[in-house]
């Protein structure tokens, strides 16, 4: 389901990135390393859904739901429907808008899709950015992160990535060859361990 969100409340902060580099005047190359270096995707469409721009991995994600059966010219039909949301609301909402939705690819990863628009200083019409990222891939860049942040230990870092993969501690036993007691013990200590840091950090 889409869904409409002012951008000062929620707003992705590679769209806030690129349209500062967009609206600094960089230097063509520069700007195409820019956007290639984000690991979500990016795309730039016009208001019709023509393609003008995207990174490697926004052309991975709609050849994915494209099947691959033609160059891209224009946004794939399921991410087009979250953009034009945006463009119908363009003429009674603030240019802050975002649209927000989900769609599902073929190898049924999960994309969250965002949607707003894009005015650079030097162009006379806007473009609409969008961003891509998957879903599956953003939790266990979370999960590795929180490995680190919270010190676990080799063995705590393999349940802590699979509860957050919504393994069940049964799952999670049977996985890792342990008991669910061991795992239960386990996910005690991690609790711990973020607490600590929580309370440390606040």
């Amino acid at each position: 389901m889409n869904s409409l969100i002012n951008a000062p409340e929620r707003t992705d902060r590679s769209i806030q990135v690129l349209d500062r580099r967009l609206t600094s005047r960089l230097k063509p190359a520069l700007l195409q390393e820019a956007i290639e270096g984000f690991m979500d995707g990016i795309l730039l469409l016009t208001p019709a859904g023509d393609w003008v721009h995207g990174n490697s991995y926004a052309r991975q994600v709609c050849g994915q739901l494209t099947q691959n059966l033609t160059q891209p010219h224009r946004a794939p039909q399921q991410i087009w429907l979250v953009c034009e949301v945006l463009v119908k609301n363009h003429q009674r909402s603030s240019s802050a808008l975002v649209v927000e939705s989900e769609v599902t690819t073929p190898n049924f990863n999960t994309i969250r899709v965002r949607a707003s628009w894009l005015k650079p200083e030097n162009s006379e019409s806007p473009f609409v950015l969008v961003t891509l990222e998957d879903r599956y891939q953003a939790m266990q860049n979370k999960a590795i992160a929180e490995v680190q942040q919270y010190r676990l230990t080799p063995r705590e870092a393999e349940v802590w990535l699979l509860y957050q993969d919504n393994y069940s501690y049964k799952e999670i036993a049977t996985k890792l060859y342990i008991t669910v007691n061991t795992v239960k013990r386990h996910m005690k200590s991690i609790h711990a361990k973020r607490k600590g840091v929580l309370e440390i950090e606040s």
